[in-house]
């Protein structure tokens, strides 16, 4: 009974955690291209 309930929270953390990174990554590829998007800007500007 603990062993199986230790498995499913490993398993629970170990999605949390996967769905966390995914979430995250996508947040920072967003900032990404919102940046360089904004120094592209910046860039064409100057020149």
């Amino acid at each position: 009974m603990a062993s199986l309930q230790v498995i499913s929270f490993t398993v629970f953390m170990r999605i949390r955690v996967l769905v966390f990174t995914k979430v995250q990554y996508k947040i920072i590829r967003k900032d990404f291209f919102v940046l360089s998007l904004h120094d592209f800007k910046i860039k064409g500007r100057i020149t």
